[in-house]
């Protein structure tokens, strides 16, 4: 479990930095916190570069508070002179990464913590990002400020409703306006309380009443704030999936597994799966399809964008990230191409100071021990990047491969693709088509299906199968210009994953390796 603000005041930390955008919210956290702890003799202070330092007794009312001094040095020094018979302080710092770099304040803020863990004093700076100096990084904890719960936004939901109640509609039986909160205040899960404030304004001011489906719009919207999550907008479903038979059937079996159902039964939420083969074989369309099948929304986390320039932001963002798609729950995350990220993981503590290594390293204990409702679905091309500890049980329930298709799933691919441009598969040869496809992967497929159809275009005719088969004629597989690759990833398959389409077996044929399909027992 996390530890707490709590938790931290209680074991003496001098110094916390709380990362969040929202200061005064975090403010209300540690001062909460600290009259948990029974602190009432304590002083409680904040310091604005606006304000100055505003002092009160915490067992007083934060309006009784005064001003004591203006500058950000003279707030540390009162910190630091607070001792016995002194009471002693709780000082929040706003936003004060400009002023770290100067050296009078990193020299007297080092002294401040120094004489504060002595007498139980504590100085909180918070913030949305801080980059501190060297001198100080090792006395100061970095702590991230968890997103409201949604008793935290259904209160705050309430408050803004009896403040309205005389201008939007409401249902007239009170328990159906408690209810209806509830459902908002869930749709909102994932927002600061901020932007769970905005996206209620905005649905009274548009709709008059309380919309769950702007708030939720809304709550899109600030995902897509980030340059790290998008939700996706996963139309596709397993039915535009060609073959891949095995991995239907085990998904098959995971239909109600997000129910309450299958939490009575005593069933664990599914941890996901990593997708893993050639290029173009279907990897990025299985995340998107298992998503609508199982009726989740879609979150895609560029694993490219986590890393930063500045020490401690790519750790910071891909906290963040984790932490929204909990709170967004039950949600599948996409990770895309995750082998991206996890090149180089070997020598990274030579390339980048560590940072892959803590990134990933954050990943898979988030995974392992989280229980919220987030199935993983992650894809990878180059297997060799890809260490074992990522995909052992119970980070990911199974690793899936994809194959070149065989005829049949060909054939299946060419109909999918003909359905989807309008046109009736029955009027094609579509078995000749999969046989003039061998090696072909489904992107070349559905390629070679769209350039038939420019050609036909161009000719003022509808698009038959020989403008198909001409596509296919001018074109070179890239299974054939990348036989090493595929020869590679067969071999890691063998021992490591499943086929999505079923069992692969390299069998002796007169001394040349012949690959052979077991078809699962459906078809």
């Amino acid at each position: 479990m996390e530890p707490t603000i709590k938790d931290y005041l209680k074991a003496g930390y001098p110094a916390l930095f709380l990362r969040t955008v929202e200061p005064k919210t975090a403010e209300i956290m540690v001062r909460n916190a600290a009259l948990e702890l029974q602190m009432d003799s304590a002083m409680f202070g904040v310091w604005k570069v606006t304000t100055g330092l505003m002092v009160h007794r915490l067992s007083e009312r934060p309006e009784t508070a005064r001003k004591t001094v203006e500058d950000i040095l003279d707030a540390l020094a009162a910190v630091q002179n607070a001792k016995p018979p002194e009471p002693q302080m709780v000082v929040v710092f706003h936003n004060v990464r400009q002023f770290v770099n100067n050296y009078q304040v990193i020299q007297q803020m080092h002294d401040t913590i120094m004489a504060a863990r002595l007498v139980g004093s504590h100085v909180i700076l918070v913030g949305p990002s801080l980059e501190l100096p060297v001198e100080l990084k090792n006395l100061v904890t970095y702590v991230d400020v968890p997103l409201p719960t949604r008793d935290q936004i259904a209160h705050e939901f309430k408050r803004l409703t009896r403040a309205y109640r005389d201008t939007i509609r409401l249902p007239k039986k009170e328990e159906e306006v408690e209810e209806l909160i509830t459902d908002a205040a869930t749709s909102a899960i994932g927002l600061d309380l901020i932007g769970a404030e905005n996206a209620f304004a905005l649905s009274l001011a548009v709709s008059k009443t309380i919309d769950l489906r702007l708030i939720t719009a809304q709550k899109e919207q600030e995902v897509r704030k980030s340059d790290v999550l998008e939700f996706v907008n996963a139309s596709e479903g397993m039915d535009d999936v060609g073959g891949m038979a095995a991995l239907k059937e085990w998904l098959k079996r995971r239909a109600k597994a997000f129910t309450s159902e299958a939490r009575d039964y005593g069933l664990p939420y599914p941890k996901g799966i990593l997708t893993v083969g050639p290029a173009g074989t279907g990897k990025s369309l299985v995340s998107k399809a298992v998503a609508t099948y199982l009726k989740l929304p879609l979150l895609r986390l560029d694993m490219g964008k986590i890393f930063r320039s500045l020490q401690g932001e790519s750790e910071a963002a891909i906290r963040l990230a984790l932490q929204v798609a909990e709170a967004v729950a039950p949600v599948v995350l996409w990770l895309d191409e995750i082998d991206k990220g996890l090149a180089g993981m070997k020598g990274s503590g030579e390339l980048d100071s560590g940072v892959t290594a803590r990134v990933v390293s954050t990943i898979l204990t988030w995974r392992q021990e989280t229980k919220a409702a987030v199935f993983l679905a992650a894809t990878a091309n180059d297997v060799a990047t890809i260490p074992s500890m990522v995909y052992r049980k119970g980070r990911i329930d199974e690793v899936w491969a994809t194959d070149l298709p065989t005829p049949s799933e060909r054939a299946e691919i060419f109909q999918i693709h003909l359905r989807k441009r309008g046109r009736e598969p029955e009027q094609f040869k579509v078995n000749a088509l999969a046989n003039a496809t061998s090696n072909w992967v489904g992107a070349e497929i559905e390629a070679a299906i769209v350039d038939g159809m420019y050609s036909a275009f161009d000719a003022g005719e509808e698009v038959r199968t020989k403008h198909i088969l001409k596509a296919i004629q001018e074109t070179t597989p890239q299974a054939e210009r990348n036989k090493e690759e595929l020869r590679a990833i067969r071999e890691w398959v063998k021992t490591r994953a499943r086929l999505a389409s079923g069992e692969i077996d390299l069998v002796d044929d007169g001394g040349s390796k012949i690959r052979q399909i077991r078809r699962t027992k459906d078809e």
